[in-house]
């Protein structure tokens, strides 16, 4: 009986543990983020700018392709897909939202989580402007297109 009372407890704290809210960046396995967006380019292949064209499932995985405006370091392409994990310590991305990407990997397996520094373009001029001091972009500012038709629209 003591068995079962203690699994059924240890079973309920382990279901109010994982419902309580959302993961902290420890429960991933991050180290504290800080910093500026300049320091971190040394942690990851690839830094970019890019719009969110396509989010697709699969398994554990989530497949996100962006239409690149800027890339500060790793692929030259118009357009990368990033892999990222579907769970909680997985990259939030919408689709056709703007954002700063860290990625790390090869051109062709990109991969980035909650623990890298991404973050939504419109909160990030900070980060852009010192990617551009860093990387020779100093005086040619980023410019993002205007938001294309959406998927509804096209068909």
């Amino acid at each position: 009986m003591k068995v079962t009372f203690g699994w059924t407890i240890g079973a309920v704290a382990l279901a109010a543990a994982l419902g309580a809210g959302p993961v902290s960046a420890e429960d991933c396995g991050c180290k504290a983020k800080g910093g500026d967006a300049a320091n971190a380019l040394g942690s990851y292949k690839a830094a970019f700018a890019g719009r969110v064209t396509a989010v697709r499932e699969s398994g554990s995985d989530r497949t996100v392709t962006l239409q690149v405006f800027r890339s500060w370091k790793g692929p030259r392409a118009k357009t990368l897909d990033v892999v990222t994990a579907a769970g909680a310590c997985g990259a939030s991305f919408e689709q056709g939202a703007d954002y700063v990407v860290f990625a790390s990997g090869a051109k062709d397996a990109l991969r980035t989580d909650s623990c890298a520094p991404n973050s939504a373009l419109a909160e990030s001029s900070r980060a852009v402007r010192q990617l551009d001091l860093n990387t020779g972009y100093g005086s040619n500012p980023l410019r993002v297109p205007a938001p294309g038709p959406t998927e509804e629209a096209r068909k």
